[in-house]
């Protein structure tokens, strides 16, 4: 540790791990190496530890639907932390809100995923080294997300719609036209 320290190692995150759908927690820290920190720190080769970090992809679901909704859907809010940035050294705690969503292509073809929301907090970290921890709850509602669908009978009564709008300003006109009309003729002299 006390290495990497010195030539500012950083390091990179990769994993993936199923959760049940139920409140919960996970949380990025060295807390196994507590003791070396603190000895680390005592040495005084560091003051604390740099918890900057980017979250290059966080999402619930299957990544194959995620891909094909985000296709047809860019305005879902699938993958939201993607690209975030947060610089320092202090804890850092995300509370993501999580809504279960369906996607409906057709009446055949649907996918379930969750969309999600999040809030963050940095705070200092005293006595003990700083943490990236994240905070979910799944929401009570969920969100189904349909194509417009219209049949012919939709289409018959949107189109006699128009058209009696057509007709209606069109006696309208007529009769304002009939009224005024006759005060405004003129006789041929001759």
């Amino acid at each position: 540790m006390r290495e990497a320290v010195q030539n500012k190692y950083g390091c990179r995150l990769i994993g993936a791990f199923t959760v049940k759908e139920v409140p919960g927690n996970f949380h990025v820290s060295c807390h196994a190496y507590f003791n070396h920190y603190m000895q680390v720190q005592a040495e005084g080769l560091i003051e604390s530890l740099n918890t900057s970090h980017i979250i290059h992809k966080l999402y619930f679901g299957r990544e194959h639907h995620l891909t094909r909704i985000k296709r047809q859907h860019p305005e879902a809010s699938l993958h939201i932390l993607e690209g975030h940035r947060s610089i320092g050294d202090s804890s850092f705690h995300y509370h993501i809100d999580i809504v279960p969503t369906w996607y409906h292509e057709s009446a055949i073809s649907s996918y379930y995923t969750y969309q999600y929301t999040y809030k963050e907090n940095a705070y200092p970290s005293r006595d003990q080294p700083p943490v990236v921890h994240f905070n979910y709850a799944i929401g009570g509602l969920s969100v189904e997300i349909k194509p417009l669908e219209e049949d012919f009978s939709d289409f018959l009564v949107h189109l006699c719609a128009i058209l009696g709008g057509i007709y209606a300003i069109a006696r309208a006109v007529h009769n304002l036209v009939g009224n005024f009309g006759p005060r405004f003729e003129y006789q041929l002299i001759e």
